[in-house]
């Protein structure tokens, strides 16, 4: 096998046409790792003139294995480092490589360390972000990166998804609360109810309104992110993988859903409510629009990152994504490989306060429980 290190644009838009082709070929590919969010990525997120790592490996003439890499200048801790990362981190809450499905995944990796041990004097750190537990490739990636180099593990936020036939089966009472609340409704107002309906400007515009208003932390303040979605929206609109959903009160719009499709597959990508509407408006159309993905073939809907209350009324499936942070071989190298040392311990220390936090809350709600009283809680008013 031969290894190709694309590291300037117009070497990686020449990519194209292999990128796809391993796209369709690949071992659990995500939608994420397609060129439309790629390209789109790239475009607006990361600089006029990137510094690419990308490492391409081929069998003869056929490309095997794309590891899509950028390097970052940016200060980890009190060092000024060349960081190696996804050309997806921060959009995506999966980071792949595609590799061949007809290949040992083993057998394509090494080319990949062996690209990077040849380069070294390129990169100080590498942050591989997003990594999930879902596929072989996470764990043999880090054992293989082991062999060569300190390599540390943190968890990263975990994504919960539903098994859609499954969860019409099982989730009848939930399914039950949630179509009274929707009758009850429908009694007082005229509800519309719309899903997988083609994009439109204006609902996009409208979901990327209620998201600023709600969050003041939300990415769509930045305008470069703001940018990044709508060339990728136009791509994906032009792909077939776009869908948005929508619920109407008397006439006007209370609740806009985006998400993505992927062969027998839904991401939910954003759903927001008006700021000052309805409650609970997100969890009648979370459960029409379930409904319709089960009803038309959808095996899963994905929720993804995150672990906010509303998901897990559908379901408790969870899976753990991991970064890995390497170190480099060089005199930065004993530095970085202290300093992740605390990160990443100071991080499990958060984790295990509060797995105690939590503990001490069900001991004492056990006890309650035990002596008879009943308790409340608000209800879960869903996206609304």
């Amino acid at each position: 096998m031969r290894t190709e290190i694309i590291a300037r644009r117009t070497e990686f838009l020449l990519l194209e046409d292999e990128w796809k082709r391993l796209y369709g070929q690949s071992e659990g590919a995500e939608l994420h790792d397609g060129w439309e969010w790629t390209l789109s990525c790239l475009e607006t997120l990361r600089g006029p003139e990137p510094e690419l790592f990308v490492i391409a490996v081929y069998d003869g003439e056929r490309c095997v294995c794309i590891a899509p890499l950028c390097i970052e200048r940016r200060r980890v801790g009190l060092l000024k480092v060349r960081s190696l990362r996804p050309i997806n981190h921060g959009t995506t809450p999966y980071n792949h490589f595609l590799l061949h499905r007809e290949y040992h995944i083993r057998d394509l990796l090494q080319p990949v360390g062996e690209a990077l041990f040849e380069r070294r004097d390129r990169w100080d750190f590498a942050e591989l972000t997003s990594f999930s537990s879902k596929n072989s490739l996470t764990f043999l990636l880090r054992q293989a990166l082991e062999e060569k180099y300190s390599v540390f593990a943190a968890e990263a936020a975990m994504t919960t998804y539903v098994k859609l036939p499954g969860m019409l089966k099982r989730s009848k009472k939930a399914v039950h609360n949630i179509e009274r609340r929707e009758r009850g409704l429908r009694k007082k107002h005229q509800v519309d109810i719309r899903v997988d309906v083609p994009y439109t400007l204006e609902l996009w515009r409208q979901l990327v309104e209620w998201n600023k208003a709600r969050w003041q932390d939300s990415r769509f303040h930045d305008p470069q992110y703001e940018r990044f979605f709508e060339k990728l929206l136009d791509r994906m609109n032009r792909t077939g993988q776009l869908s948005f959903s929508c619920l109407e009160i008397d006439g006007e719009t209370e609740c806009i859903s985006l998400d993505f499709k992927f062969g027998d597959k839904i991401y939910g990508e954003m759903m927001n409510s008006r700021p000052d509407g309805k409650s609970g408006t997100g969890m009648i159309l979370t459960h029409r629009m379930l409904e319709h993905f089960a009803l038309h073939g959808v095996a899963e809907y994905d929720f993804q990152e995150g672990d906010q209350e509303h998901k897990f009324y559908w379901t408790d499936s969870v899976r753990k994504n991991y970064h890995f942070y390497v170190c480099g071989k060089n005199g930065k190298s004993a530095y970085l490989a202290f300093w992740t040392w605390l990160k990443v311990a100071a991080r499990q220390n958060k984790k295990l306060n509060g797995l105690k936090r939590k503990a001490v809350a069900l001991r004492s709600g056990l006890n309650h429980f035990r002596k008879g009283s009943r308790g409340s809680h608000a209800e879960n008013s869903g996206f609304a």
